[in-house]
C-alpha cells in the first residue's frame, strides 16, 4: 500500500478489508496524520505479526504477515 497518507485511513476505518490480505507491506506517513506509529501498529497487531523494515524522518515502510 503506497498511497501517500491515506494507509492512516483505509487501516483506521476500513480494517476489516486489511485483514482479508494475507501479507500486506505499506508505506506509512506520519506528518500527514499526526497519529503515532505506534497507533497503526496496534491495530495491525491484531491479525498480523508487523517488522518495520525502514525508517525515515517521517516515512518508513513496515511488512506484516498474517498470525
Amino acid at each position: 500500500m503506497d498511497c501517500e497518507g491515506c494507509e492512516y485511513d483505509v487501516i483506521l476505518n476500513d480494517y476489516d478489508h486489511v485483514k482479508m490480505f494475507k501479507e500486506v507491506m505499506l508505506e506509512y506517513h506520519t506528518y500527514s496524520m499526526g497519529i503515532s506509529l505506534q497507533s497503526l501498529l496496534k491495530i495491525l497487531a491484531r491479525d498480523y505479526l508487523c517488522k518495520i523494515i525502514e525508517v525515515g524522518y517521517d516515512t518508513g515502510l513496515i511488512h506484516c504477515i498474517k498470525r
